[in-house]
């Protein structure tokens, strides 16, 4: 089966639609969209990790002025998830454990 081309659907893609500007750590990157100049945190999460939890609480969450708004999630095909997302100024990183890092802005 098919699936129809759709207006729902754009395929935006890592190198040539938007550019990695600094990586933050192992899993955060500052991103740039090429067209807009719009600049994006970018978490990259392997897909052998929990990531369906991760896209649940990314796309459910609640609206907060220090969260970053979702804006995409993408499956670059290599076995890795991006999640971009708006891009507030880093003020620094947490490692909780090996397995999690994070950002805080």
């Amino acid at each position: 089966m098919a699936i129809p081309i759709s207006d729902l659907f754009f395929y935006y893609n890592l190198g040539l639609h938007f550019y990695i500007t600094e990586q933050l750590n192992d899993d955060w990157y500052c991103v740039k969209d090429r067209i807009t100049q719009e600049k994006m945190l970018m978490k990259k999460v392997p897909v052998i990790s929990s990531w369906g939890k991760s896209l649940h609480n990314f796309l459910f969450l609640p609206y907060h002025p220090r969260l970053l708004v979702p804006y995409a999630v993408l499956y670059d095909r290599n076995g890795s998830i991006h999640y971009l997302m708006e891009y507030k100024h880093v003020l620094g990183e947490t490692h909780n454990s090996k397995q999690y890092a994070s950002i805080w802005i």
